[in-house]
């Protein structure tokens, strides 16, 4: 990149595309794990819990979520697929004799409102630790100290 181009900004059609396909990738190699642990999550001998959820799958798709900026967009993406993953797992309930998949309310409940996105912004506050205890000399704690002289021309 040249000195004199002009800074990437979120309307560039190009970075939407960039954020889509990280997304993408994201919840791909999440949904990956799922279907290659499909036959362990579904097995009748496993009491249904998250703790395979939160062992297996979760910690794939939250990688290096810390640093990540999420709109709106992102974080309703982020609850449907969890929602969705969820419901595969713990599968649909029987009431009167007529089978019916989980609602929302029930998938908090069974999840006790540990959700990913409670997850996330908790890596960021101990992400934000980590960097404040960091030594000031670092490029990192420059950074985070740094204060904006000016503005750049567009």
């Amino acid at each position: 990149m040249h000195l004199s181009s002009p800074p990437i900004r979120a309307t560039c059609p190009a970075r939407l595309i960039l954020l889509d396909l990280i997304t993408l990738t994201i919840f791909g190699e999440g949904v990956q794990i799922y279907y290659a642990n499909e036959k362990l999550i579904k097995s009748k001998f496993l009491k249904k819990n998250t703790k395979i959820y939160k062992t297996m799958i979760r910690p794939v798709v939250t990688y290096s979520s810390q640093t990540w900026t999420l709109p709106a967009k992102d974080e309703n993406s982020l609850h449907i697929f969890e929602r969705q993953i969820l419901r595969k797992i713990f599968g649909p309930v029987i009431i009167d004799s007529v089978w019916r998949i989980r609602n929302n309310m029930e998938i908090d409940k069974l999840i006790e409102g540990a959700d990913v996105l409670r997850l996330i912004k908790a890596q960021r506050i101990k992400w934000l630790g980590h960097i404040r205890r960091m030594d000031q000399a670092r490029p990192t704690g420059k950074l985070l100290d740094w204060k904006c002289m000016g503005t750049i021309p567009v």
